[in-house]
């Protein structure tokens, strides 16, 4: 089982320590009260002047304040493309929470989500650690369904160059039988060419063979390099999203041991 705390700057951010933004009492008092003031403003100008803009602005500023009292906490996003609310901190923290709650079989639900809180015009370093540590653990926990019952799945093992930590190996008896890579890319991005090369490294210095796994898919020049490399290439790459996947993961691990064994 993998630690599921996540690691931030300045400490360690758990379920525990996701704070709420929650509104005082005094404060929802206040908001109830401004908003009440301006819809009864907006609405009385409706009916005593011209300025129609001037009116909305008065009827919307109060609509604002009063979903601030009901929705209990403040208002960080305004969205009117869409005419869309967004509390964006509660959606964020509520995401981060049910990462760090979730099973591996919650994985996709809980990536989209999890994605959907962190744009890419918004990198946030916790939901990137934990999206890894999810996509992670969904794939060593279906990896385990087949293992032999002699056979152990291990996190953090220095193997390769430098003494790179692997995501994840087999183990049988000590010895490490393969080395597994679980790639997540965020928001899609496609695994490049450097990952590849990589995995080619560790699997040459550890003597293991390498399965990269991956919810995205190649760039050309990965996928060329890998052809490249012929049939017999110690590292083999599946791409894994969902539970839809699982079939092609299976069969991706067969073969990889299959060649490691003849």
């Amino acid at each position: 089982m993998i630690d599921r705390d996540t690691e931030v700057e300045g400490g360690r951010e758990s379920a525990e320590a996701v704070e709420d933004d929650q509104l005082s009492r005094g404060a929802r008092i206040g908001a109830s009260t401004i908003g009440a003031l301006l819809l009864g403003a907006g609405g009385t100008a409706v009916f005593l002047t011209d300025n129609q803009a001037g009116c909305v602005a008065l009827i919307l500023a109060g609509a604002v304040f009063l979903l601030m009292v009901f929705g209990g906490m403040p208002l960080h996003s305004l969205g009117f493309g869409e005419a869309n609310l967004r509390f964006a901190r509660r959606r964020r923290d509520d995401a981060v929470r049910n990462a760090i709650e979730s099973t591996p079989d919650q994985a996709p639900q809980v990536l989209s989500e999890l994605e959907a809180v962190a744009p890419p015009s918004r990198p946030d370093r916790t939901v990137q650690v934990l999206s890894e540590r999810v996509y992670g653990e969904a794939i060593a926990h279906r990896i385990n369904r087949f293992l032999p019952a002699t056979s152990l799945l291990r996190a953090g093992a220095p193997v390769g160059p430098r003494r790179r930590r692997a995501d994840f190996v087999v183990e049988t008896n000590g010895r490490v039988d393969v080395v597994i890579e679980a790639h997540y890319g965020k928001h899609g991005n496609p695994v490049p060419t450097a990952l590849v090369q990589e995995m080619m490294a560790v699997s040459e210095v550890s003597g293991a063979p390498v399965l990269l796994v991956s919810n995205a898919r190649l760039t050309n020049g990965a996928r060329n390099y890998l052809e490249s490399l012929g049939a017999d290439a110690s590292v083999r790459f599946v791409r894994w999203a969902d539970e839809w996947d699982d079939d092609d993961l299976r069969r991706a691990w067969s073969a990889l041991v299959s060649d490691g064994n003849s």
